[in-house]
């Protein structure tokens, strides 16, 4: 059995003409599909005030939704304290900052929408540090996603998780998204923002859907 992940980032990206898809082309190998794939993203930024005894890290992640398939899959996950990076003495990157994660998403999707549901002001903040990065080029673009809480988010990724509709990378690291959604199950903890993230995520994906132009339902 290979150790791959089943789900891999796409050797080529390039846009559909006339679409709000990138069309994704994969390895030779690649257990993922070449093709249209409609690509969006959740993003929870850190707080400073600790929730339950402990602080709330910031999550990014991408996904992409197979427009023939219409199975979404999450390409990209990022952990993080900061938007820029932090460097040592040396100049070199200690710890790595949200930076990488938004221009992978360009780079390598041609991603730049992603879904939000944290206090205006939290947001404003850390938004802000992103426009304002010379390494994150173009600015994304920033959508809210109204809900009360994380666990009204969940609905809908518990929905398409279990009829096979939205997959992720398996992992047994213990700060992987899998392991986490299987914490959350067991016990609610609003400190997995992993698992914020991804409702907020798929919940935008379902409040803003894809339309299929009219050419193409011919």
């Amino acid at each position: 059995m290979s150790d791959q992940p089943a789900i891999q980032r796409p050797e080529k990206v390039t846009v559909a003409p006339e679409e709000e898809t990138s069309y994704l082309q994969f390895a030779r190998g690649a257990r993922m599909s070449d093709g249209e794939y409609w690509m969006r993203g959740g993003v929870t930024w850190p707080t400073a005030t600790p929730v339950k005894g402990r602080p709330v890290v910031g999550y990014a992640l991408l996904a992409g939704m197979n427009v023939k398939t219409n199975k979404t899959y999450i390409f990209e996950t990022q952990r993080f304290l900061t938007i820029e990076h932090v460097l040592d003495k040396n100049n070199s990157i200690e710890y790595e900052g949200a930076v990488t994660f938004f221009r992978n998403a360009w780079h390598h999707y041609l991603c730049d929408t992603f879904y939000w549901n944290q206090p205006d002001y939290l947001h404003q903040r850390y938004a802000r540090e992103v426009w304002e990065s010379s390494i994150v080029v173009p600015d994304p673009h920033f959508v809210e996603v109204h809900m009360p809480n994380v666990q009204a988010s969940l609905g809908p990724v518990l929905v398409r998780a279990g009829t096979g509709q939205l997959l992720w990378n398996a992992s047994n690291e213990p700060d992987s998204l899998h392991a986490e959604m299987g914490l959350y199950q067991v016990e609610p903890n609003p400190t997995l923002s992993s698992v914020a993230a991804l409702g907020t995520c798929i919940s935008g994906m379902d409040k803003f859907p894809y339309r299929v132009s009219l050419d193409d339902e011919g």
